[in-house]
C-alpha cells in the first residue's frame, strides 16, 4: 500500500471513521441504496454506478446508521476526471448538526490536502441528520 494511503487511513481512524469495502461498481437500482456519482448504461441496457470522485454517493444504509455506524470510508480504485486511480477516498459521516459536519469537513480537507490531488466535500441532510460526504484522489508518493 502507498505511504500516502497509509497516512490517509491513519487520518480517518484518528477521527473515528471505520473502513468499509471499496466496491468498484453497483447496479444503479439496488435494495441497499448504495451508489456512486458516475452512472453508465451497459450494452444490455443495465444501469450501473461506478466508484468515482464526487460527492453524490451513498456508502451506508439506514440499517447501518440505526446500528450505530456514523462514520465510514472506503479507499481503493475509482474514476477521476483524468481517468482511473488506484487510490480514491470516499467518506461519509452523520453528525448531529450542520456546524459539526462542516467543522469535520474543514478538518479533513486540511488533513488530506498534502496527501491528495483534490479534495471535495459537501454537507447535506440525509435521513434527518447532517451528512458530510468527502472525496479525495490520494497522491502517489512521487506526486508530492
Amino acid at each position: 500500500m502507498l505511504r500516502s494511503a497509509e497516512a490517509v487511513k491513519d487520518t480517518m481512524c484518528q477521527r473515528g471513521f471505520e473502513r468499509i469495502l471499496a466496491i468498484p461498481a453497483l447496479p444503479s437500482t439496488n435494495n441497499t441504496g448504495h451508489g456512486y456519482e458516475v452512472r453508465i448504461i451497459t450494452d444490455s441496457g443495465e444501469s450501473w454506478s461506478l466508484r468515482s470522485v464526487g460527492v453524490e454517493f451513498s456508502l451506508v444504509t439506514r440499517a447501518w446508521l440505526r446500528s450505530g455506524m456514523t462514520r465510514c470510508y472506503s479507499l481503493g480504485w475509482g474514476l477521476t476526471s483524468g481517468g482511473q486511480t488506484g487510490c480514491l477516498l470516499l467518506a461519509q459521516a452523520f453528525e448531529s448538526d450542520v456546524l459539526s459536519a462542516t467543522h469535520l469537513g474543514d478538518d479533513l480537507r486540511e488533513a488530506l490536502r498534502s496527501l491528495s490531488r483534490q479534495v471535495t466535500w459537501t454537507v447535506s441532510e440525509l435521513w434527518g441528520r447532517s451528512c458530510l460526504r468527502i472525496a479525495a484522489e490520494v497522491r502517489e508518493p512521487y506526486d508530492r
